[in-house]
């Protein structure tokens, strides 16, 4: 799957806060938000805790029957853009998640231990306190992470830190990538990361080899009856733990990609094209059948008044 984020969404009667990309126009978020929720495996997440969460957001994933989670800096709830606590009670009661973005936003990497232990704690208590329930998911500010902002979060007893690293995420998982949404990003681009993501080639390889074949196969041109001798034995590799997990966040559209332009792909449309030729008539068989059916041959040429002589040839 993947997990995409948004920030603020504005329009022309609430202009956004900053002039900056991060801020999408209301009309557009509605059209990403439709391409995201046609494709189904697919989260979003929304950082900041702008009032626009609860204005725009929420609404329109009400409509779709969408869930997302919302990132919240507790140092401006109730500040002046920003969602209250009464808010966010609200967008909890909607049926969305609460997660911290830290108090004050600031980057993690850069804080002393005693100072990132603080924006970490307080801020998951501060949210406790307002919601009356646990927090167990954070994101970091800036996208800003290491090693030691790693295991401080799980120290501070999150579950999950939500990145803005790019590429699919495991479900579930302790990091998870987020792809950034922005106010210049096309629709399409939805569709291209769904193409390139949507699907993890480990578990299918797992279940069912021979449909990943024959997708391959049709994406290279290829006859998708087409299978090598060995096909069995060679996708019995999926099977083994280490090689699924190596492929799970790969997605099909990604392996067709690799396969395409390679040596690996040049030799199946090969191999194919020389299978097609081995599976056609000797001349003399064809012309034998073609002098059977001759005549019922014309007389369906005649009924649907089109013209069948090239299976006569």
């Amino acid at each position: 799957m993947i997990h995409l984020c948004f920030h603020g969404i504005w329009d022309a009667d609430h202009p956004p806060q900053a002039d900056s990309p991060i801020f999408i126009q209301a009309e557009r978020f509605e059209a990403l938000l439709d391409a995201i929720a046609a494709w189904g495996d697919a989260s979003v997440s929304f950082d900041d805790g702008n009032d626009s969460d609860l204005r725009f957001a929420v609404p329109a994933l009400l409509r779709r029957g969408m869930r997302a989670g919302f990132f919240i800096n507790t140092s401006v709830v109730g500040s002046r853009g920003y969602l209250t606590a009464a808010a966010l009670r609200a967008v909890r009661d909607a049926g969305m998640w609460i997660g911290s973005h830290g108090r004050r936003h600031l980057n993690w990497r850069t804080l002393a231990a005693s100072e990132l232990r603080a924006e970490l704690e307080d801020s998951r208590k501060q949210l406790a306190d307002w919601l009356g329930a646990d927090v167990t998911a954070a994101a970091c500010p800036y996208g800003e992470y290491d090693r030691r902002v790693v295991r401080a979060v799980r120290q501070a007893g999150y579950e999950s830190l939500y990145l803005t690293d790019p590429g699919p995420a495991r479900r579930p998982g302790r990091l998870c990538p987020r792809m950034g949404l922005h106010d210049d990003t096309p629709v399409a681009a939805i569709a291209r990361w769904r193409r390139r993501f949507g699907r993890g080639v480990g578990g299918l390889a797992a279940r069912d080899p021979a449909g990943v074949l024959r997708e391959l196969f049709t994406a290279l041109g290829v006859d998708p009856a087409f299978s090598p001798a060995s096909t069995a034995e060679q996708y019995n590799q999926f099977l083994y733990p280490r090689t699924q997990r190596l492929l799970r966040a790969v997605g099909m559209g990604r392996v067709i990609e690799c396969v395409r332009g390679s040596r690996l792909g040049q030799w199946i449309k090969n191999r194919g094209a020389k299978q097609r030729s081995e599976n056609r008539l000797a001349p003399h068989i064809r012309q034998r059948l073609a002098g059977w059916f001759r005549d019922d041959v014309q007389r369906l040429q005649g009924l649907l008044n089109r013209d069948l002589s090239a299976w006569l040839a």
